[in-house]
C-alpha cells in the first residue's frame, strides 16, 4: 500500500505558500521566544525562521476525487 501511495502522490506533498509560512511563524513568534527563554536559553532560535525554501506560490493538495480513487484502490488490495 505504501509504494501506490508514493507511485500515486509522488514528491514533496502539498507545501504553502513562501509569504504564508513566514506568516504562521510569525504568529507563533512571540510565544516561541517565551519558551525558548524559559526552556532553552542557549538555543538561538526554537524553529527555523528562513521560508526561502518554501515555492512562491502554494503547491495544491490532491483533490477529493484523487484520494477517493486511491483510497478505492488500496480497498481492493487489502482485500486482495
Amino acid at each position: 500500500m505504501l509504494k501506490l501511495l508514493e507511485t500515486e502522490f509522488p514528491g514533496p506533498g502539498a507545501l504553502p505558500a513562501r509569504d504564508d509560512a513566514a506568516r504562521f511563524l510569525a504568529r507563533f513568534g512571540a510565544s516561541n521566544q517565551a519558551v525558548r527563554n524559559a526552556w532553552f536559553p542557549g538555543q538561538p532560535s526554537l524553529f527555523p525562521t528562513d521560508c526561502s525554501g518554501y515555492p512562491a506560490a502554494a503547491t495544491p493538495p490532491p483533490s477529493a476525487a484523487e484520494i477517493a480513487a486511491v483510497a478505492a484502490r488500496m480497498a481492493a488490495l487489502a482485500q486482495g
